[in-house]
């Protein structure tokens, strides 16, 4: 695709960006995004997304290029809304998948979930909630509000404070 196609089919396709921010005000407010400065980065990501559009994956370019906008609107969220880690910093901070392995091949180990000192077995007793009550804890960590009386909130807590009390018998008191 040339410059000029690639402009003209930009032009007209702008008002994807403005549908972009429009449906999605919630995060911009949540997040404290500026409307101007959100779009500026989706029209340069809008740019881009035209070049490496290819009409053989998707052949409706009006959908492709409202998930590609709204995925980079979502990139455009603070660290620590966008990974749910309080004051994360944008530069020099990745999450990687404990799926893949390394960058020299080397497949990363779960971690031990049987160690009292290693938060990762609340992770396994929130996975193991039924699936209302494993929602609502989802969307207190993603900072979503729920309100403090829910019935599937209230009853994950009490399962999980439980989870807690037999562990500390287990492991002789907190901190063992």
């Amino acid at each position: 695709m040339n410059r000029e196609e690639r402009n003209r089919i930009f032009l007209s396709k702008a008002y994807l960006i403005d549908w972009t921010i429009r449906r999605h005000w919630t995060i911009l407010r949540a997040c404290r995004l500026e409307r101007d400065d959100v779009y500026q980065e989706l029209a340069v990501s809008l740019l881009g997304l035209l070049e490496r559009y290819d009409p053989a994956r998707c052949p409706n370019l009006d959908a492709w290029l409202s998930i590609q906008l709204w995925r980079d609107l979502l990139d455009l969220r603070p660290c620590g809304k966008r990974y749910g880690i309080p004051c994360a910093p944008r530069k020099g901070f990745t999450v990687f998948s404990l799926d893949e392995p390394d960058s020299h091949g080397i497949i990363r180990e779960l971690p031990d979930t049987g160690n009292y000192a290693n938060p990762a077995w609340i992770e396994a007793e929130i996975e193991r909630l039924p699936p209302l009550q494993r929602s609502a804890v989802n969307q207190i960590l993603a900072g979503r509000r729920v309100h403090p009386r829910n019935r599937h909130l209230t009853a994950a807590r009490l399962r999980i404070r439980q989870a807690v009390a037999n562990r500390e018998q287990e492991w002789g008191g907190v901190g063992a």
